[in-house]
């Protein structure tokens, strides 16, 4: 039996923790329970899942539907595009059968991409090399999610750009609606022989034409690796840009795993200007509602600002008996 691959790569940079990767969790796993109940999917459709952060890595290689096993994905720093793309045409490489004189391979396959940023690598010379590779997917999708991305980029990409907008549950869960109807679509066709149908996106998913929406020229928001005093324990602390202020407002802080970093090299993050952070984040593990920067190190900490100065740097040991005035550059994280 001819298969039908089907790819989704899937951006689990920082900016995708809460509520974006958790409806992308929720949303996924809903979509292959509709894929199973529709004979025509179930019978021809195999799924891949990619995601990509620093690194790009194969979440679930090619995998009948119904042998598919969701692994309930996870944000790491960084939004590696490029890597993803080549990974992704390595695995068709691999996985799909190519039609040969004697025998007739696989269907070609389709990609979804999912973003809500902007490349931290290179990816032109990828999407090229993905366009012309054999087997060339038949179709490439992009879902843009949010303000941070650049459409004219995600239309060298794909054949076929969407702005999907705020990541509500009500959004996330129309966009994967779209892409089960695409996959159900091309599954029916594959078997009955019709041409491809073009499917109009739902409301409030916007198909990107020639009027492109302005892309950000710095980042709409930040995040910064904190450590907890108390348990020692690592978090990520997200701040939002005010135009009013011209400067990041806190807006959330999520606890993280220990090796959340594992994959960036050390000197490699990029700065800010500190002046420009404004508001202290609430701690996720022992809900200290402040933190530090540690001049030693580099390090930031919760404490409690209200308390007597003087303490130990959980991040390098050192030992301080005062404030100093806050100025300069300090490293965020990749965002």
């Amino acid at each position: 039996m001819r298969k039908l691959p089907v790819y989704i790569a899937i951006d689990v940079s920082e900016s995708m923790i809460g509520q974006a990767l958790d409806q992308v969790n929720r949303c996924l796993d809903n979509m292959i329970g509709t894929l199973r109940r529709n004979p025509y999917a179930l019978e021809t459709a195999w799924l891949s899942i990619i995601t990509f952060d620093s690194k790009a890595r194969v979440a679930v290689p090619l995998t009948e539907l119904i042998e598919f096993q969701f692994p309930k994905l996870a944000v790491r720093p960084g939004t590696s595009l490029g890597a993803a793309i080549d990974l992704l045409r390595e695995r068709i490489a691999q996985e799909v059968a190519a039609t040969t004189a004697e025998t007739k391979g696989d269907w070609r396959p389709i990609v979804f991409f999912l973003t809500d940023g902007q490349p931290t690598d290179a990816w032109r010379q990828a999407a090229q090399k993905l366009k012309s590779s054999k087997p060339r997917p038949s179709k490439i999708y992009a879902f843009g999610l949010g303000d941070e991305i650049d459409f004219a980029l995600l239309k060298e990409v794909a054949d076929y750009t969407f702005r999907v907008g705020d990541a509500t549950p009500e959004r996330m869960s129309d966009m994967f609606a779209w892409i089960s109807s695409s996959i159900q679509t091309q599954s029916r066709n594959v078997h009955t022989g019709a041409d491809s149908d073009e499917i109009l996106p739902p409301k409030g998913i916007e198909l990107v034409k020639d009027e492109l929406p302005d892309a950000p020229k710095f980042p709409r928001q930040i995040f910064f690796h904190g450590v907890c005093s108390k348990t020692k324990k690592n978090f990520l602390a997200r701040y939002k840009y005010a135009d009013a202020e011209d400067a990041y407002w806190i807006s959330d802080s999520y606890p993280i795993p220990d090796d959340f970093f594992a994959d960036v090299a050390p000197g490699t993050l990029p700065t800010v200007d500190v002046t420009k952070i404004l508001g202290q984040p609430k701690c996720p593990h022992c809900e200290t509602e402040g933190w530090l920067h540690c001049v030693k190190c580099g390090g930031w900490f919760c404490y409690d600002l209200s308390r007597n100065v003087g303490g130990v740097c959980p991040c390098c040991g050192m030992r301080f008996g005062g404030f100093a005035d806050a100025s300069g550059n300090v490293a965020r994280s990749l965002g």
